[in-house]
């Protein structure tokens, strides 16, 4: 992988519609990729620890809103149901309206009208000028923090200034590119054609 090739392992593009992108982790991609490697929880940055058990609370849903790359909070999530947008289930035994059960459904309902309007976090953003999937992207940060030296901080604050960022282009206008992080030191040489 030192050379500087990446190879394709998922899928070229991920469509809402025949040629619209999305850039935040589509729940396809992010129950293939990881719900079968997190165990049951991952660290969501700054945040704390989120669980991939459905049904989830309120919390549950923000921090998996955030893992997948999109800019939720409480709060937001709270004004999404005070306005009846796709609202949840409320749990029987609570007096609390806010209170409430979140199924994959409703997740995924959000993710889509926060990718609409363009909610994400700066790393998705990244994502978006370098035509990248964010999924993509965080496995290979995380990859990276792994082969060359966890480092928990760069982690919890997704900081992609810790490694270098090596962007592949796209093969068409649909797909996405890819993204490699190597050591920080690494040096990287570039032979240009000959004209």
């Amino acid at each position: 992988m030192n050379e500087g090739t990446l190879q394709d392992t998922s899928r070229q593009q991920t469509t809402r519609c025949a040629n619209v992108k999305v850039h935040y982790w589509d729940r396809e991609d992010f129950d293939r990729q990881v719900g079968p490697c997190s165990r049951g929880s991952i660290p969501v940055p700054g945040y704390g620890v989120a669980n991939f058990h459905y049904p989830k609370s309120t919390l549950q849903a923000m921090l998996e809103l955030r893992v997948r790359g999109l800019d939720a909070s409480i709060s937001g999530l709270q004004a999404l149901l005070g306005d009846g947008y796709n609202t949840p289930t409320p749990k029987s035994c609570s007096k609390d309206p806010l209170d409430v059960v979140w199924e994959k459904e409703h997740i995924d309902a959000v993710a889509a009208w926060f990718d609409e309007l363009e909610f994400w976090l700066p790393q998705t953003h990244l994502c978006v000028s370098c035509n990248l999937h964010y999924g993509q992207f965080a496995r290979a940060f995380l990859k990276g923090l792994v082969f060359f030296g966890w480092n928990q901080k760069a982690w919890m604050e997704f900081d992609v200034s810790c490694l270098l960022m090596v962007v592949q282009p796209a093969k068409t206008q649909y797909g996405y590119g890819r993204v490699i992080f190597l050591p920080k030191e690494t040096e990287l040489v570039v032979e240009m054609p000959v004209a």
